[in-house]
């Protein structure tokens, strides 16, 4: 099945993300900051197929890092979540109203079938 790359600064939140889609079937790689992130994109012997990326790291841009990812994938899905609102966050230019984005908080379903969603889009 798919490998994802979950990135989120709280452990609280990659652990129970990590755990429920490993029980749907999905391979979940994790990182806690941005400079990880990136390491483990680069270095993960399977592909990564889709990013979930909290878009709110301290001290880091998320659109940032999204943006090196895909300088080495340029069709990489990435699934921003924030507990900011999902209007503050366009108002804000914090994202592009293209984007896929998930306001926490959401129930694993949510997470599941977004992910199914954009893995369907976006096949390998």
């Amino acid at each position: 099945m798919a490998s994802i790359l979950l990135v989120d600064d709280e452990p609280a939140f990659r652990d129970i993300f990590q755990r429920y889609l490993e029980f749907k079937g999905y391979t979940v790689v994790t990182a806690g900051n941005g400079a990880e992130a990136l390491r483990v994109f680069e270095t993960q012997s399977d592909p990564i197929r889709m990013v979930v990326l909290d878009l709110i790291l301290p001290q880091e841009d998320s659109r940032e890092i999204a943006a090196q990812m895909k300088m080495h994938n340029p069709g990489l899905p990435i699934l921003y979540v924030s507990a900011s609102r999902h209007h503050q966050v366009l108002d804000n230019g914090l994202l592009d109203a293209r984007d896929v984005f998930l306001e926490n908080p959401f129930s694993l379903i949510v997470l599941k079938q977004t992910v199914q969603r954009i893995l369907d889009r976006n096949p390998s």
